[in-house]
This record gives C-alpha cells, sequence and structure tokens, in this order.
C-alpha cells in the first residue's frame, strides 16, 4: 500500500490578548485610584477618558503631593513640579477646559525631581486631602 500523508502542522496559537480589557469607572465625588507609596517615580502616564459634564467642583487628574510638592494636575491648574505635560503625545500647557473630552486621551506628566509617595489619580479635593501620607 502507498505510505500515509505526514499528519497535518498543529493550529496556530490563538492571539494574545488585548493589553487591558478593564477600565476603572470614577463618579466625580468621592472616587479616586489610590497607587501606595513608590520610590522614585519620575512620571505618571494615564490613558483616561473623560465625560464632558465632569463636575466643577476641584478634581484632581493627578496629585502626588505632599511628596512632590506642588505636584497636581487639577481643573484649576498644573502644579510647577511637573516639568513637562504631554496631551495625546504634544508637549503643551494645558488648562481643564482644553482637555479633550469623550474620547480616550493619553497624558504624561514628567516629574521636577524623582520622588517617593502617593499618586492619587482622578480624586476629588476632599478625598485626596483625607488620604495624604
Amino acid at each position: 500500500p502507498p505510505p500515509l500523508p505526514p499528519p497535518p502542522p498543529p493550529p496556530p496559537p490563538p492571539p494574545p490578548p488585548p493589553v487591558s480589557r478593564w477600565s476603572v469607572a470614577f463618579n466625580g465625588v468621592d472616587s479616586y485610584l489610590w497607587v501606595p507609596t513608590t520610590t522614585g517615580v519620575t512620571a505618571v502616564t494615564l490613558w483616561l477618558w473623560l465625560d464632558s459634564d465632569q463636575p466643577t467642583s476641584v478634581n484632581h487628574l493627578v496629585d502626588a503631593r505632599p511628596s512632590l510638592t506642588a505636584g497636581y494636575f487639577t481643573n484649576f491648574g498644573v502644579g510647577e513640579a511637573w516639568n513637562g505635560l504631554y496631551v495625546d503625545g504634544v508637549d503643551s500647557v494645558v488648562q481643564w477646559a482644553s482637555v479633550p473630552t469623550g474620547r480616550w486621551t493619553h497624558f504624561h506628566l514628567i516629574a521636577s525631581a524623582a520622588f517617593t509617595g502617593n499618586v492619587y489619580v482622578m480624586g476629588g479635593a476632599s478625598t485626596i486631602a483625607a488620604n495624604f501620607n
């Protein structure tokens, strides 16, 4: 009888999962993300979706105080401790009103010096103040 053909090759592996399948929703009142004490932080990078109806009370996009004096980015301004602020890859001084809304936006803040401490993301002023270390 003729020889059997070779077996077919194995199927390819499944594709890798996406980088992230999860996101966090903030209520604009008392929810925030806390990155506990971290050593030698020189930059903070985030992908955020901001709704167009963000509350007008003080909101912290990022707050690294008291470890990084003036290390905040709020709807009232950007602290002097950030040497660079990039929004969607563009180096700019951004006011809260000009932050893109209704889409995913990339934020990259470069600290004026390495710091060790907590970093809070998307918190209200009272929530952040109550949790300063």
